[in-house]
């Protein structure tokens, strides 16, 4: 009787079954998730992608532990999940992991769409606005997944994590993205057209927009945190930039508290001046050196600011107090006020103003 062999197979066959057995750990391992905490510094921004360009969701403190549901494509940034449900990225040299980074899976960069809510409570409705039933109530600090907007981005859908579909104010949620990059899921679309594409989202807790670029202009309307409006122009500086607002009229908003998909200075000058150069004032005038001048009530710094003057812009010239340190100047909108005679290149000698204060 012949003896029977345990194994009767190729050799090559062989081999293929022990590289398959090595890799398979390796291929489980490199689509698991783990747990970490922060550690190596006080605290640390948690960003809506990653890399420190991205904008910051929440700040977290040392020794705070967050969950690791993947990384970017060199293990340098991780993606984590915070106990409340947001999710958002941190730099992988202030976490102790309990897996190795590079064993994450590799997440889509800066697209977790999630929100942290930043107001004591805020009412989720059937709607995108105030005018909808409540179906729930959400606290300071709670996280939530964020699935779509309304048209101009003021409202944003959410689910609950009972599973429940709700509309909250834009204004009152941290998102982990832009809520302009939701999708609109308010069935409605529509809103003031845009063909350039050109749009900006509001970065201040609350943005007034005036009737002209300047903040000496009266104010029109106030945006908040979030919301987005359509571009249409810029003044010559591109210090400000007139939009449209959802009702059709058109203001004026500080730059510098807005997020915009384009370059500032890519959109037309449409402030009345030409040739992106500003057209002096008739008669007296002076030029803005300072970067930013305070507009006053009187003649000193010891009298309240009721404006402020942005560098290269022009003004007209009234008067001046007796010992010519500050001129009397009339602004955009026709206010009139003190500014200190050091930041400012008058056109004609300081001295042949009318005293006036």
């Amino acid at each position: 009787m012949k003896r029977m062999t345990s194994i009767n197979a190729p050799r090559w066959l062989i081999a293929v079954f022990l590289v398959v057995a090595l890799m398979v750990p390796s291929l489980v391992a490199s689509a698991q998730t783990g747990s970490g905490q922060v550690t190596g510094v006080a605290r640390l921004n948690v960003r809506s992608g990653p890399g420190v360009g991205y904008p910051v969701v929440v700040v977290v403190e040392a020794g705070a532990n967050v969950a690791l549901i993947g990384r970017n494509g060199d293990a340098s940034w991780v993606n984590i999940q915070l106990a409340g449900g947001v999710q958002g990225w941190i730099n992988a040299r202030y976490v102790t992991a309990n897996i190795a980074i590079s064993s994450l899976p590799v997440s889509a960069q800066g697209t977790a769409a999630s929100g942290r809510v930043n107001a004591y409570y805020l009412n989720v409705r059937t709607g995108p606005g105030a005018g909808y039933g409540i179906v729930g109530t959400l606290g300071q600090g709670d996280g939530v997944s964020m699935v779509g907007r309304n048209f101009d981005a003021s409202w944003v859908e959410i689910v609950l994590p009972v599973g429940t579909h709700g509309w909250v104010n834009a204004g009152w949620l941290i998102p982990s993205i832009p809520v302009i990059n939701l999708p609109i899921t308010d069935g409605q679309g529509g809103g003031t057209t845009n063909p350039s594409g050109a749009v900006g989202v509001v970065t201040a807790f609350f943005l007034n927009v005036r009737t002209g670029p300047n903040v000496a202009y009266p104010e029109l309307a106030r945006l908040s945190q979030n919301q987005v409006v359509n571009l249409i122009g810029r003044n010559a500086d591109a210090s400000w930039v007139q939009v449209s607002l959802a009702d059709s009229r058109t203001g004026w908003v500080n730059v510098g508290w807005l997020r915009l998909n384009i370059t500032a200075t890519d959109l037309p000058v449409t402030d009345g001046s030409t040739g992106g150069t500003q057209v002096p004032p008739p008669g007296p005038n002076a030029i803005v050196t300072a970067f930013t001048l305070n507009v006053r009530y009187g003649p000193s710094a010891t009298y309240g600011a009721f404006a402020r003057l942005s560098r290269d812009q022009y003004v007209g010239l009234v008067g001046r107090n007796a010992s010519g340190t500050w001129v009397q100047i009339q602004i955009p909108g026709g206010a009139s006020g003190w500014v200190d005679a050091n930041y400012i290149i008058p056109s004609v000698g300081i001295g042949t103003l009318p005293v006036t204060g």
